[in-house]
């Protein structure tokens, strides 16, 4: 069962290639096609093509199953999680997949995310985009209708291999109408339309539901190990962890969903700044890092030009880069005090900030990022840093771990001791927990599991 070997730069490759294609979507709904910026997204998706598509390879080929992108048998979690308006579009469709012959240039790309938007608007089927590409002069691209998908990759029992390492237990939906919202809230601030986060707020409400009834499954969420093209990723987790954090300090639904939503909106700003700014691979100057640090300055401005301002919202969007001992930015008259839900949302912040990828680094472990935390003096409330240690674990709620006797167990949530979690297991179809601080067994956790592995532990 799923036993071909894959090569992991061939699927970063593809992810990073479907990465491309939401950029192209959405800066295409922003500046129009002739803009540099679009331009620039339409060299690199030709350029990423004929990388994953050397010579004696004809096309690449994304399916679509259960809200989830599959290239070569495989789910792409990572790119899936990011590309809500790509998947809803295609199946909103009745499409299957994509199929992107080697040949197709910049204009194919062009005449294909346009009639992705186009197609969603009038509802068409596969075989009216298909028509649409062809009519517009696009030879190169084909959009697969539901039963080609088999035939095409030339996969045999799909819904077995496929369905076997589904991570059907993540509530993929709700992520990705979050970042569809997000996208759709910064394409309005982008162009100066009124937002409306009426729908982020119920969002918000389901969000925290689903931390009650489940949080292990939404905070595997915050695991999330891909580059996040549009920081809508990092926004989200800052959200899901901030919300964790606080449902241990309260139990007052109106301030947690006033803390949820301040968190989901804390970056709301950098819609403003300028692009090769915000997603730059090096050092930036200190020109930029002033034009950066402009963001807190414009998402308050975002927030309070609201019909009905969210003061909490207000605030973090302004402050969340502020330190308890005066310093950060921006700089306020002296004596502005920062409110207890920033300083709850810096916390989360920095740590996803730290434990994420970037382009100039790869993840790092809770351990470290919590050593890093405790040295920067001054920056965190330390009685709340200590308590979204003790909330988050050393091993978060969601992860895979190696135990000493070389079992794979998930984790559950936090015990109470940081390196004896609540396990579960799953043993000849059984599945039981164990809290590893009341077991008698000689049981340690000895390192947290990639994704790679547990995709490979999943499909046997």
């Amino acid at each position: 069962m799923c036993d071909r070997p894959r090569d992991p730069r061939q699927t970063q490759g593809v992810t990073a290639f479907i990465d491309e294609l939401i950029v192209g979507m959405v800066n295409l709904r922003i500046y129009g096609q002739r803009h540099p910026r679009v331009q620039s997204v339409l060299e690199q998706l030709e350029r990423k093509l004929r990388y994953l598509t050397p010579p004696g390879k004809e096309s690449l080929v994304l399916g679509l199953a259960e809200g989830y992108l599959i290239h070569e048998d495989r789910p792409l979690l990572d790119a899936s999680l990011s590309a809500p308006r790509l998947i809803h579009a295609l199946e909103e469709m009745g499409c299957s997949g994509i199929r992107f012959d080697r040949e197709t240039d910049q204009s194919g790309f062009v005449v294909f995310l346009m009639a992705l938007e186009e197609g969603r608007k009038r509802k068409w089927t596969p075989a009216q985009t298909e028509s649409e590409l062809r009519l517009k002069g696009c030879e190169t691209i084909s959009v697969l209708e539901q039963g080609s998908f088999d035939e095409t990759t030339g996969l045999e029992e799909k819904d077995r291999t496929v369905g076997a390492v589904m991570p059907a237990e993540i509530p993929i939906r709700l992520y990705q109408d979050v970042i569809e919202q997000l996208q759709t809230l910064s394409v309005d601030v982008c162009r100066g339309n009124q937002i409306d986060i009426a729908p982020a707020k119920d969002q918000i409400s389901t969000i925290l539901k689903q931390l009650h009834q489940d949080n292990k499954s939404l905070m595997k969420m915050a695991l999330y190990e891909s580059y996040d093209a549009f920081t809508f990723g990092h926004s989200i987790r800052v959200c899901f962890l901030a919300l964790n954090h606080a449902r241990h300090l309260t139990d007052d639904k109106d301030v947690l969903e006033s803390i949820g939503l301040a968190a989901l909106l804390h970056d709301v700003g950098k819609v403003h700044v300028p692009f090769e700014i915000l997603h730059s691979q090096t050092r930036l100057t200190a020109e930029e890092r002033r034009e950066m640090e402009k963001h807190t300055w414009y998402g308050a401005q975002v927030l309070l030009e609201l019909d009905d301002p969210e003061p909490m919202a207000v605030a973090s969007a302004m402050g969340h880069h502020r330190t308890l001992d005066g310093g950060g930015y921006p700089q306020l008259v002296k004596g502005v005090p920062i409110t207890a839900a920033t300083r709850l949302i810096k916390i989360a912040d920095v740590y996803e900030a730290l434990t994420a990828v970037r382009p100039y680094k790869d993840s790092m472990s809770p351990q470290r990022a919590y050593r890093i935390m405790f040295s920067m003096k001054g920056h965190f409330d330390p009685v709340l840093l200590k308590h979204f240690i003790l909330s988050s674990g050393i091993y978060p709620a969601g992860c895979w771990v190696e135990l000493s006797d070389g079992r794979h167990a998930q984790v559950e949530e936090q015990s109470g001791i940081l390196l004896r979690p609540i396990l579960s297991f799953e043993d000849e179809d059984e599945e039981y927990r164990l809290d590893l601080s009341e077991s008698d067994e000689d049981l340690q956790v000895l390192r947290v599991l990639s994704t790679d592995e547990v995709a490979n532990r999943i499909a046997g």
